[in-house]
């Protein structure tokens, strides 16, 4: 799983109440379009009449990417700008209490393959958000638990669409050393492991990851090689991906002048 929580400002009355039209819009189209978004809620706040606080919810962190890049989030991360005084985020943990992971690993350990395989995409997730908030011992130990759950299950299953297995513990190490500044371990990781079994998203996101690891550690043309990678294989991810534009906007400070991939990638992505 993968969640965060939202506080939002509104300027006044008038904008709280056009956010809240927005909002609606919105959800109406995630119901329709994202079933990998478990939660979206928008919450009132008692006494704060111009806060609103959402709590968001999704299957994995390839799930909220996908959220960001429908036209529907494009729309309402333009519309609600001049609706607000601000935003702040917090990323989620899950710390203690029962919950999806606690009730599936009785039967992952009995050795049924669908609970293996949910068990290991939350704990997974559970990695990726530990590495986000700078707690590297908790991000490697949830990696190992899932490896050794991962060498259980073996390759060649998708089970309820987690592509839980070898490969996609390796790609959420790479991503859990890129969040953790770890770039050196990302990129051997990267370069030894097994890719034919991801799915072209997921393939595309490993790439996006590789870049900003060789951007940590300057290697320009590597950083530019690997998005190119990413853009061959899904195009549009490439295109409206901020993690990417924020990216590509860094590597034309680190090279001036910036090579012609470089700027034909800046091009495509409006840095």
């Amino acid at each position: 799983m993968f969640g965060l929580i939202v506080r939002f400002t509104c300027k006044d009355e008038t904008s709280a109440a056009a956010f809240d039209r927005l909002v609606s819009e919105t959800i109406e189209a995630i119901r329709q379009h994202e079933p990998a978004t478990i939660v979206y809620a928008s919450h009132r706040v008692d006494g704060e009449p111009l806060q609103r606080i959402f709590y968001e919810l999704y299957r994995d962190r390839a799930a909220f990417d996908a959220h960001e890049q429908t036209e529907h989030t494009k729309r309402f991360l333009a519309a609600r700008e001049h609706l607000l005084d601000s935003v702040e985020v917090d990323w989620l943990e899950l710390q203690s209490g029962k919950g999806a992971s606690e009730a599936l690993r009785p039967l992952a350990d009995q050795g049924k393959p669908e609970a293996m395989s949910l068990w290991g995409g939350l704990t997974l997730q559970r990695a990726l958000v530990a590495a986000q908030l700078n707690r590297a011992d908790s991000a490697y130990g949830h990696l190992a638990k899932a490896r050794e759950m991962a060498e259980r299950v073996g390759d060649g299953r998708n089970d309820h669409n987690t592509e839980f297995g070898p490969a996609n513990v390796a790609l959420h190490e790479v991503a859990v050393a890129v969040e953790l500044g770890d770039a050196g371990h990302a990129v051997r990781v990267g370069a030894v492991m097994e890719r034919g079994g991801l799915s072209h998203e997921r393939r595309a996101r490993l790439y996006i990851d590789l870049a900003r690891a060789n951007a940590q550690r300057r290697q320009i043309d590597e950083a530019v090689t690997a998005l190119l990678e990413a853009g061959a294989i899904t195009p549009e991810q490439l295109r409206n991906h901020r993690v990417v534009r924020q990216l590509v906007s860094d590597l034309l400070t680190m090279r001036d002048p910036a090579s012609a991939d470089l700027r034909g990638l800046a091009e495509r992505v409006g840095a």
